[in-house]
């Protein structure tokens, strides 16, 4: 292709997209610790699941998202219409691998604190066997990205249930708020152009949005429960 063709048809990552990547990467790594911190106070036998699920979903969006990025653009990778095709593809594979299990164990670690005891996992992993299974017969990536979308949304809804238990509506609001994003994101992954970095500008937006409204929510989980047990202990007292 020559370079009057590439300037025509194609286009390259801007770094300032990459950068503006890792920012909802550190807002639900900061999210994630709050959750754990809550479900750790309450059923502490199924904090270190979540941690090591935690670690894998923030270095799987690391090496996707702004690593990816900063390897399309140090090297200018061109990205051609009219398939946007994914530069360095390979990146993905980590996230889309832990996306599903990290999501499933977050929310089962939620829904342990609902139960007051450590419920079975055998049902989430039954599930994310389907998908496993769904996505190797129709070789499409994307329902492996709508999996991980599913147990996302399990998540948002558990911690809304405790949330609304806490009496904490601004938190249940904030969860709200991530679920209508996080069901809005796999849509956009799985568009032809999602590439282009008009699109992934799009979601970035939405994911730095949908993220801050998680981090803030599961601080308010944690910090309104442990200032309850407090007041509750200085009237006990």
């Amino acid at each position: 292709m020559t370079a009057e063709a590439v300037a025509g048809s194609c286009v390259t990552y801007p770094l300032a997209l990459a950068i503006e990547d890792i920012v909802p990467i550190v807002l639900a790594g900061i999210g994630y610790w709050f959750l754990i911190k809550r479900t750790r106070s309450s059923v502490p036998a199924v904090a270190p699941a979540m941690q090591v699920a935690a670690v894998l979903l923030v270095l799987g969006s690391v090496l996707a998202g702004p690593v990816r990025k900063i390897l399309a653009f140090a090297n200018q990778v061109p990205i051609c219409a009219p398939d946007f095709e994914v530069p360095y593809s390979w990146c993905q594979i980590p996230f889309v691998v832990a996306l599903a299990p990290g999501f499933a164990i977050l929310a089962w670690g939620v829904i342990s604190v609902l139960r007051a005891r450590k419920v079975a996992f055998w049902p989430a992993i039954g599930l994310l066997a389907l998908g496993v299974l769904a996505a190797v017969a129709t070789d499409r990536r994307p329902i492996l990205f709508a999996w991980g979308g599913l147990a996302a949304a399990v998540l948002a809804v558990a911690a809304a249930v405790l949330a609304r238990r806490q009496r904490d509506f601004l938190a249940v609001g904030l969860f709200a708020l991530y679920l209508v994003g996080t069901l809005a994101l796999p849509v956009i992954s799985n568009k032809g152009n999602v590439s282009q970095p008009e699109v992934q500008w799009l979601a970035q937006g939405i994911n730095t949005t949908i993220q801050l409204a998680f981090l803030i929510a599961s601080y308010r989980l944690s910090s309104v429960f442990r200032r309850r047990t407090v007041d509750s202990a200085v009237n006990t007292v």
